[in-house]
């Protein structure tokens, strides 16, 4: 009887340890250099290298640090008979103490993402000036549309409207945001028509093709600051103070390129024309 308990007994533990056993992963750190210090919630457990590290499902706090300084700290998750790996791409450069590569373009596009991918402002320049309103649908890729359109006079309208595809080519952290480097490929329609005298109209249509950089023209949000006596800071400070510090969220597009423009006069003896040449525009859009 005796032995037929004892059986019994092992027979439940050999079944129900596995049920009662703590879920866990594990993590691999690589860093590749000797004197790194790894640590994970506080507690040193290795250096240079951590290979499948088991840890409990859940959160854990773990911290890189090389000749005293702090090269990578983030919280991760461990998942259920998963590896976690983090590897150098992801840590400070240890001999500069600037950003890896990794590191900053990682910074960079989490912080384009936090600025949105919509915007609404103004753009001067071909294939035409106005109202603008620009969409990132992609990562790498976007449209725009601008435009205006103008009443002179009872009898005389002036508009224009242009289309663009943006490609992104690359973000960088620059003042605690981001610099956006892209290029843009435009089509637009301009008129000037006159009912009274219509070989005074005249038609346009444009194609065009630039190279741009974007980047916010402040630092702090939409609070208006007054730091130094610089006369740049002078300047900001009050086109900040006009705007409310609206302007100071606001992203300043400059671009150079080329555009070509064919130009069809209604009048007769003008003709067509076209003609290309060099251009250089801007714009000032609001991120949301």
């Amino acid at each position: 009887m005796k032995k037929t308990i004892a059986l019994f007994v092992l027979i439940s533990i050999a079944f129900t340890t596995p049920l009662l056993a703590e879920a866990t992963g594990r993590l691999n750190v690589y860093t590749d250099l000797k004197e790194a210090e790894i640590y994970v919630d506080g507690e040193k457990v290795g250096q240079e290298n951590l290979v499948r590290y088991v840890l409990p499902v859940g959160d854990h706090y773990v911290k890189v640090m090389y000749q005293g300084k702090k090269a990578y700290a983030e919280v991760v998750q461990i998942y259920e008979n998963q590896d976690k790996t983090i590897v150098s791409d992801n840590f400070v450069d240890f001999k500069t103490d600037a950003p890896s590569r990794g590191a900053i373009d990682k910074e960079a596009a989490r912080l384009r993402e936090t600025r949105g991918n919509m915007a609404f402002g103004a753009y001067g320049g071909s294939p035409a000036s106005g109202l603008s309103f620009k969409w990132w649908i992609f990562e790498k890729l976007g449209v725009q549309v601008s435009g205006f359109t103008k009443q002179l006079t009872p009898e005389e309208i002036d508009d224009n409207i242009g289309y663009r595809i943006l490609i992104n080519f690359a973000d960088k952290v620059y003042a605690e945001d981001t610099i956006s480097a892209y290029g843009a490929l435009g089509y637009g329609k301009a008129s000037y028509t006159n009912k009274n005298n219509a070989e005074d109209s005249v038609f346009t249509d444009m194609v065009e093709a630039a190279l741009g950089l974007e980047l916010r023209l402040g630092r702090e949000g939409s609070q208006v600051l007054y730091s130094s006596g610089d006369p740049s800071d002078i300047l900001s400070y009050f086109l900040q103070l006009l705007t409310l510090g609206v302007l100071n969220t606001c992203y300043l597009s400059l671009e150079f390129g080329v555009e070509s423009k064919y130009r069809d006069w209604r009048e007769p003896d003008r003709g067509n024309e076209r003609y290309t040449n060099m251009k250089m525009s801007g714009g000032l859009h609001y991120y949301f």
